[in-house]
């Protein structure tokens, strides 16, 4: 059945739920990287940016609960010191947040990491949120767009189609 505490938080973050989506089998990630150990596959890691905690808080148990491994970033400076230090395969970012937005962070990691995937997502702010995803499909390191709020399957799948 459904997790009802994830449930609940993701329905005030502004992610949709569908029904069974607490049910699936974890996704696991494939082989070490940098410095790892070989034996055991390592999770998929991703980096979640978003200033809004609840929702942060909420897709991080989702990710966790279909196996990825999921750090937490309140802003694009934060984020951007967790990318100086761990290697991920996949940052999810929210386009505005103070400090340092999504379309910032993106550029700077653009010169850093040129193979890191991104998916953009926006709940929208003084413009709609399809304007300021639009401004981010400008960039070829954006792999995906999502408006918040978003189908969790259609997201899923979207991540799992992008890192496994």
């Amino acid at each position: 059945m459904y997790n009802t505490s994830s449930w609940k938080s993701a329905l005030t973050a502004g992610i949709r739920p569908t029904p069974g989506y607490m049910d699936s089998a974890a996704v696991q990630g494939q082989g070490p990287v940098r410095g790892e150990k070989m034996g055991k596959p390592r999770k998929k890691r991703i980096l979640l940016v978003d200033d809004d905690s609840a929702f942060r808080e909420s897709f991080r148990e989702l990710l966790e609960s279909k196996g990825y491994e999921v750090t937490e970033a309140a802003d694009g400076l934060e984020a951007e010191s967790h990318l100086e230090s761990t290697e991920f395969d996949l940052t999810i970012t929210d386009i505005l947040m103070p400090d340092r937005d999504g379309l910032e962070l993106i550029k700077i990691m653009r010169k850093l990491r040129p193979s890191m995937k991104f998916i953009a997502i926006s709940g929208g702010g003084l413009i709609e949120a399809d304007k300021y995803l639009l401004l981010a499909g400008n960039y070829p390191m954006v792999s995906a767009k999502a408006t918040k709020p978003f189908n969790i399957d259609e997201m899923l799948e979207t991540i799992s189609r992008l890192i496994g």
